[in-house]
């Protein structure tokens, strides 16, 4: 990862980030058990805007290597109770409330709402535009050189690609990413491959849910489940990221530019920035 990096600062979520925030909110608060209302029929803000990993270095569960962009993501954001709020931003109460858990209660309090609001208006009011690498950095590539004339176009593609699969859907691909293993062949040729139950193991939702994401990412061309493991178990593989047999795999790309942290992956494949190919890797 780059050594250039930004300095920590507050930015207030995007208009499209607070309007997905209240709609996958129910409008209650995200932490469980509590009904308390974010907006009152009277228009009164009971609720706020938390932050799963914190803004600034003082801040509960704070991650130096996130970007200012990604701190305010919709992914690193949820609307609790002020009462709630205060609790998981208490850093006296910092093991009881680890980013983990703070995770898992999003992804469970959405979880609620996330089929009925995609089947009343779709996910596509949820989509975001894909922001394009300029240079390449990651590959020790830039505009001058010609190997960019043929990889910027495939990685740009890719971004394309991946702008038309639903955010909902994005995420448990962004998961099989982060939790799957590159696999090598004979040749230079890698890819990433899953274990079905493992992704359903991390995706924190119904395992049935979980299915129906890997049928709709199927459908997309970006997962295949063509394969097996050494005891004939089916293994799901990351496919369709470079045109097929040109032996350039961006999903082992992305792992390796990630460096085991999964934001910069979830920043590619959520948020569609694809940057992150523009940062020389470590």
């Amino acid at each position: 990862m780059s050594d250039n990096v930004e300095a920590p600062k507050r930015l207030n979520p995007k208009k499209n980030t607070l309007r997905e925030l209240y709609l996958l909110s129910g409008n209650q608060c995200a932490y469980g058990g509590c009904a308390e209302p974010i907006l009152t029929a009277e228009g009164t803000l009971h609720g706020d805007v938390a932050h799963i990993r914190g803004a600034l270095p003082q801040s509960a569960r704070f991650d130096p290597t996130m970007t200012n962009e990604r701190r305010r993501a919709a992914d690193n954001l949820l609307l609790l109770c002020k009462l709630h709020h205060a609790d998981i931003d208490n850093r006296d109460l910092a093991e009881k409330y680890p980013v983990e858990f703070v995770e898992a209660m999003k992804a469970t309090h959405e979880a609620k709402f996330q089929k009925a609001i995609t089947a009343l208006i779709g996910d596509s009011t949820l989509e975001t535009t894909p922001t394009y690498p300029s240079t390449l950095g990651a590959f020790g590539y830039g505009p001058e050189d010609e190997e960019f004339a043929d990889l910027h176009p495939m990685v740009c593609a890719f971004a394309d690609r991946l702008a038309a699969i639903p955010p909902s859907t994005r995420q448990i691909l962004a998961l099989a990413i982060i939790h799957g293993e590159v696999r090598g062949y004979s040749g230079p040729d890698k890819d990433v491959v899953i274990d079905p139950a493992r992704l359903r193991e991390v995706a924190d939702i119904p395992p049935e849910d979980v299915n129906e994401f890997i049928h709709l990412l199927e459908g997309y061309g970006v997962i295949t489940s063509d394969s097996t493991d050494g005891y004939g178990r089916t293994l799901l593989t990351l496919a369709g990221s470079t045109p097929t047999g040109y032996g350039w795999d961006l999903y082992v790309e992305l792992k390796d530019i990630a460096a085991g942290h999964r934001s910069v992956i979830e920043r590619a494949v959520n948020d569609l920035d694809f940057t992150v190919f523009d940062i020389p890797s470590s």
